[in-house]
């Protein structure tokens, strides 16, 4: 059964050492013309409890992410 809120005790703050964010790429038609845009998923902070565990047995974590969200005019070549 997963808990419906996460529990407040007992977090450990994890250090993120490398990571590749996600990215992906798409261009849109407008009426405005077209555009690229460009979602990335950057991970900025994990943390890990070992005091609950899921029902497969292993520690909750949690990540917090940000979303970096760009569009630029699309050029044709």
């Amino acid at each position: 059964m997963i808990p419906t809120e996460l529990p407040h005790d007992g977090w450990e703050l994890l250090k993120v050492t490398k990571q590749e964010p996600a990215v992906e790429e798409i261009v849109i038609d407008t009426q405005r013309g077209k555009y690229v845009i460009k979602v990335e998923a950057e991970v900025v902070m994990v943390s890990r409890n070992l005091n609950y565990r899921d029902e497969r047995g292993e520690p909750i974590y949690w990540a917090s992410w940000v979303w970096k969200i760009s569009w630029t005019p699309y050029k044709e070549g």
